[in-house]
This record gives C-alpha cells, structure tokens and sequence, in this order.
C-alpha cells in the first residue's frame, strides 16, 4: 500500500488541502499500486475488496435510520458523544465521535452506496 503525503493542512481540522492535479496523481499511483490494469481498461472495482484487502479496512454492515427513513449515511458537527441514530427496529445506535480530532467532528460512516 501507497503512503500519502501533503505539504498543507487547515489549521482548524487537520483536514489534508490538495490541488486538483496532485489528487489526480495520488488516484493514478494508488491504482497502479492496487490493480494496474486499471489505468489501461478503466472498469468498476469490487469496493469491498479494496477496502478490506488494500486499505485492511474492518467492514460493519448496518442498516440505520432517521425518523423512520433509512439513510445511507451521515456527517455531523456538533458536540454530543454520539450521533443519534437508529437501526431498523428503532434501537438507537451510538455513533461515537472520533477522538484526538477537533471536538463536534464525527466519522462518515458511509463507505460506498449500490448503484
């Protein structure tokens, strides 16, 4: 797996600040990394793989809801331990915030949607 590096953060977050070219260049590195053929015959990626077999990300699959309708994610800012949503049965779900992180900021949780 590639190391990603930026020579600018926001001062408030610590959120990476990038040009449009250098994102560009990190995207074709880490495809020639992945699956290089992916540069030659552009083709959809199995998303799951890549997360769990390139990024090593740990997957959790859940259902949730706001108010009776499901939605496919979220991002809150604000300062509660947890955001506040729901799983099918109308169970909450505590979504705790990152730590180390500015105070009020929460993980997306949303990785990718079906087509």
């Amino acid at each position: 797996m590639i190391e990603f590096r930026w020579s600018k953060m926001d001062k408030q977050d610590n959120t990476p600040i990038l040009k449009d070219t250098e994102i560009d260049e990190l995207a074709e590195t880490l495809l020639a990394d992945y699956k290089p053929q992916l540069l030659k015959e552009p083709t959809p990626i199995n998303h799951l793989h890549f997360l769990e077999s390139y990024l090593g990300a740990n997957i959790e699959f859940m259902d949730i809801y706001y108010e009776d309708k499901p939605i496919w994610g979220a991002t809150a800012f604000n300062d509660e331990e947890y955001l506040k949503v729901f799983d099918r049965e109308n169970r909450r779900i505590g979504v705790r915030k990152l730590t180390g992180k500015p105070r009020g900021r929460f993980l997306r949780f949303t990785i990718a949607r079906p087509a």
